[in-house]
């Protein structure tokens, strides 16, 4: 039989990482090829090609960074790989992946992994991560599905994954949302599909100049006001609740929104956006009538990748407030856990 051949492409993180003093702390020195040669059981998986493309700690990954490991997927693609998994830092992997999912229209599996425990600490699970990723991307079933994460056996959509917790192997969930399936021994067994909308086009720059305002009790209003006199290229409002705001804030909200494309996500981490059940100031109803775009059951830092998309691709406020709608459309879709 022909095994399929997997090409495993290392950016560093926590499963790359060792040090030589426990006061130093860790750091990433492992290639791809180490990864590889430290799980045996590969070889009755898959054909692997390694390639260390980075060896960063993932805070330090940046826009540059994405269209580079985007660049080498499309190569590898062109070169027949069955599937590509991608090695990387847990702390912005659930970001890499998105962004990588958002523009992703091959039907070759892209999976990405990671490790909450370093090489060098007891019970390091970045082998059985790596084993069970490639097992995924060796799988016939996972071709079509975009951008996957495979963290602790479970399979989950990079749309909806996030990481829930420090330091926990469990760390990463998709919460409402079930995973996707799981990988157990040599079988991969997918129970959902998450629909997939037409990819975007590829930017030649994401647009780093978007930030992030998170609404607080009680917070200042020098951040907001500043925001009126000198906006950044878009904004993504972090509410409470469903999409909420104090009054005061709201009324800069829509000078803000005159000028650039301004985002309304909910800072609770789960759950969409409202959009007509309160009609208080600065409520969902006021500030998606002030012209704020609303990011459904998007994250606030998963829209500022896609705000980010669409700003590096020259859209304008109204196309991007279409595609924004056109994409949560599709999100709703997907079944909630039980």
């Amino acid at each position: 039989m022909t095994m399929p051949r997997i090409a495993v492409i290392a950016l560093g993180g926590t499963i790359a990482s060792t040090g030589t003093t426990p006061s130093a702390g860790v750091v990433p020195t492992l290639t791809a090829g180490d990864l590889v040669k430290a799980v045996p059981q590969l070889i009755n998986v898959a054909t692997i090609y390694a390639e260390t493309l980075l060896a960063k700690p993932s805070p330090h990954l940046d826009f540059d960074d994405l269209l580079l490991v985007r660049e080498r997927l499309d190569r590898l693609v062109s070169e027949n790989y069955d599937g590509v998994v991608v090695t990387q830092g847990t702390d912005t992997l659930e970001e890499t992946a998105f962004a990588i999912d958002l523009c992703w229209e091959h039907e070759t599996p892209v999976v990405f992994t990671g490790a909450m425990r370093h090489p060098t600490s007891a019970g390091a699970d970045g082998p059985a991560n790596l084993l069970a990723a490639v097992t995924v991307a060796s799988a016939k079933s996972a071709r079509g599905r975009g951008v996957l994460v495979v963290m602790n056996d479970e399979i989950h959509a990079a749309r909806y994954v996030r990481k829930m917790n420090t330091s926990k192997v469990s760390a990463f969930s998709s919460t409402p949302h079930a995973p996707l399936g799981v990988a157990s021994e040599s079988r991969v067994i997918f129970s959902g599909q998450v629909p997939r909308p037409v990819a975007f086009s590829v930017p030649k720059a994401w647009d780093s100049g978007v930030e992030i305002v998170i609404a607080t009790l009680g917070g200042s209003m020098k951040l907001w006001e500043h925001l009126v006199v000198d906006p950044p290229s878009g904004v993504v409002v972090a509410g409470f609740g469903g999409g909420h705001v104090r009054a005061e804030v709201a009324s800069l909200l829509e000078k803000i929104a005159e000028r650039v494309p301004v985002v309304l996500a909910s800072r609770v981490g789960a759950g969409p956006v409202l959009e007509s059940t309160y009609g208080f100031v600065g409520s969902e109803i006021d500030l998606l009538g002030k012209g704020l775009i609303s990011a459904g059951d998007l994250p606030p830092i998963k829209a500022r990748l896609l705000l980010s998309l669409l700003l590096g691709g020259g859209g304008t406020r109204e196309e991007i407030a279409a595609r924004f709608s056109d994409y949560v459309q599709w999100g709703c879709e997907r079944p909630l856990l039980p």
